[in-house]
């Protein structure tokens, strides 16, 4: 469920929500860098849900590539 979370909740909203104000790249590196931070974090022992990481990687990778309207 983690690996869901982290492709779906961040980049597809910043997709519906901010139409036009973040660049096509930023959400698929955030739907790629996600799921692999999630997987990262579970082989690393995080003492947290590897969750939480995953998410804010798509935090970072959408906020890099956004514009001001």
């Amino acid at each position: 469920m983690g690996l869901r979370g982290a492709v779906v909740l961040l980049p597809f909203s910043c997709a519906l929500f901010l139409i036009g104000r973040i660049k096509r790249e930023a959400i698929v590196g955030s739907i790629i860098a996600g799921p692999a931070a999630v997987i990262a974090g579970n082989l690393a022992g995080l003492s947290f849900n590897p969750l939480f990481f995953g998410i804010a990687v798509n935090i970072i990778c959408c906020t890099m590539r956004y514009r001001k309207g």
